[in-house]
């Protein structure tokens, strides 16, 4: 046998709202019960979505503390769409992936990786990178990349002694000699040095 459970803010009004726990729930849970019989993740996740009991099978989960995540099946795509479809007389939507600002410690790091591949004669995820077009021929431009480091205020204590990378300790000197590209000198008899 089968059980399902619909909840319909119905057909009419003007504000069709369907409120799980506005206020006094101190979790929601909606899905499968976790292996053993235990429903939810109760004691860990004041939200959960999920598609089984497996660990692999939540969808979208906030922690306790206010973290979230959001995971898809395994070969299945998340897709964040703005108007995906193009709409008349209407702008493109924008997406803004924003963390937050602090005032404790180094500011929030993002990361954008694709995924790796263990499979023989197969290579890892592409990361691609692509601004918007324009196939108008009045004046239709592609839209800009944009890659921006920082603001930095500091006027004072501002010496660095090394980069970090890729968790490599890089001198300065050493850094700076990469960046801007060394110039090598011919000296006598073939040898080089480099400026």
């Amino acid at each position: 046998p089968t059980s399902t459970l619909t909840l319909d803010a119905g057909m009419g009004g003007t504000e069709q709202y369907v409120e799980i726990g506005p206020w006094e729930a101190s979790e929601v849970n909606i899905g499968g019960k976790n292996e053993g019989g235990t429903y939810g993740a109760r004691d860990a996740s004041p939200l959960l979505m999920r598609q089984g009991y497996d660990e692999a099978d939540k969808r979208l989960q906030m922690n306790s503390t206010g973290a979230v995540m959001i995971q898809s099946a395994a070969s299945q795509p998340i897709l964040i769409h703005s108007n995906p479809t193009r709409e008349t007389n209407n702008a493109g939507g924008d997406i803004d992936l924003l963390v937050g600002s602090g005032d404790t410690g180094h500011g929030g790091n993002m990361s954008l990786t694709s995924g790796d591949t263990v499979d023989a004669l197969h290579r890892g995820g592409t990361l691609k990178l692509l601004a918007g077009g324009n196939n108008n021929t009045v004046g239709g431009r592609g839209g800009l990349v944009k890659v921006t480091g920082g603001f930095a205020g500091g006027v004072h204590d501002c010496d660095l002694q090394e980069y970090v990378c890729a968790g490599l300790p890089i001198s300065v000197a050493t850094y700076e000699a990469v960046l801007h590209g060394c110039t090598s000198d011919c000296g006598f008899y073939g040898a080089h040095g480099i400026a």
